[in-house]
């Protein structure tokens, strides 16, 4: 971190070499981070806490985070800007490194300063609720949808005991309502339990091993999830459908042992999530091969979904599962019409499973329920 990188401000006045000037930080931050209470400047001088990352505290005034520091003048300055920890340190937009910032005032100075991005690394879960096999990624960034978003990634037992095996991969929506009820939309809800469910599935031969990428959802999570504009929202899946595919899938590719190719891609969700599903299943047949839509709701946009499963293309699922609970769950009738424009658009029997769950609801803990038989009709070869 103290290496002299990047470009170097030049601010030259009449004072002389040496004598005493202030040093004025302002600081704007992405709108992902408006909310949190502090952030600190970390660089070569004590007055920015000696390379210490939490000591020179930034001081927010109204939308800016401010702090003024007296250095001799032409003292070369190196920092960054950090949330009190260098594995917090700022980074780009997209969460790459960047060189340390740097400056040289001959006279008192202001130095506006836009932090992009702020990493937090993966890192092990903190055992909540959740399973020890669940990593989290923090903040990755979408460029199409101008937003953030977490992801939470359980790997199976098998990741562990056999370190030169890759694994298939199932992306699911709402990814923070799977493992942990900590980190539910609603905290104190229920949770999927599903790092139970595939723990005991894996250890005991249930289900073949595959690596789960969790998908946080956002306050836009109607815009993302439904392919049309609508009075709940909507119009922007196809967006969200490039940054899986496009953002998310790479960065898992990158970083764990994955088999990539189209057969080993799942794509999962419920409800809303369900929606979007089937969507994905007719928009990137070339990435994923195998769907679970939980509940899938058709009605948002006069059920403009239909339009979407009516359309014919290659390469076809291997395998799509549908299903809805009996009770408070929607109109049935939305999915056997799913059904049939699903066949008429060329995807054969063998290659569905459509099931109604008699007494089952349109709520987390049916879903968790219904999980394991899903994915054992989906992942079967």
């Amino acid at each position: 971190m103290k290496q002299l990188f990047g470009a170097v401000w030049f601010l030259v006045g009449t004072a002389a070499f040496g004598q005493e000037i202030t040093v004025r930080f302002e600081v704007t931050m992405p709108r992902h981070f408006q909310g949190e209470p502090r952030f600190f400047l970390a660089g070569n001088h004590p007055a920015l806490g000696d390379w210490a990352p939490d000591r020179a505290t930034l001081m927010r005034v109204d939308s800016l985070f401010t702090k003024a520091i007296i250095v001799r003048a032409g003292a070369p300055l190196q920092f960054k800007v950090t949330r009190g920890k260098w594995e917090s340190r700022e980074v780009t937009r997209e969460g790459e490194e960047i060189p340390n910032r740097t400056a040289q005032c001959f006279q008192d100075c202001t130095l506006r300063l836009n932090v992009e991005n702020s990493r937090l690394p993966t890192f092990h879960a903190v055992p909540v609720g959740a399973s020890p096999s669940i990593f989290y990624h923090h903040e990755i960034y979408s460029t199409a949808l101008d937003n953030y978003r977490n992801l939470a990634i359980y790997l199976p037992p098998q990741y562990f005991t056999e370190p030169h095996r890759a694994f298939p991969v199932l992306y699911a929506l709402d990814g923070n309502n799977l493992f942990d009820a900590a980190t539910m939309e609603f905290p104190g809800g229920t949770e999927w339990r599903l790092d139970e469910t595939l723990d005991d599935a894996f250890s005991k031969g249930r289900l073949k091993p595959f690596i789960v990428v969790g998908i946080y959802n956002t306050k836009r999570r109607a815009d993302e999830y439904v392919p049309c504009s609508t009075d709940v929202g909507g119009g922007m899946a196809a967006e969200y459908a490039e940054f899986i595919a496009g953002v998310v899938k790479p960065l898992i590719d990158g970083k764990y042992r994955t088999l990539p190719d189209r057969p080993n891609t799942a794509l999962m969700g419920s409800s809303f999530g369900g929606t979007f599903t089937l969507y994905a299943a007719k928009t990137y047949p070339e990435v994923f091969s195998r769907f679970v839509a939980l509940s899938p709701s058709f009605w948002p946009g006069d059920r403009c979904l239909f339009a979407w499963l009516k359309k014919p293309v290659m390469p076809l699922p291997q395998r799509l599962w549908m299903d809805m609970g009996d009770q408070a769950d929607g109109v049935l009738a939305d999915l056997y019409e799913g059904h049939r424009l699903l066949k008429e658009s060329g995807v054969p029997d063998s290659h569905l499973s459509v099931t109604v769950e008699k007494g089952g609801h349109h709520h987390e803990s049916d879903w968790g329920r219904r999980v394991e038989r899903a994915l054992k009709y989906v992942f079967a070869d």
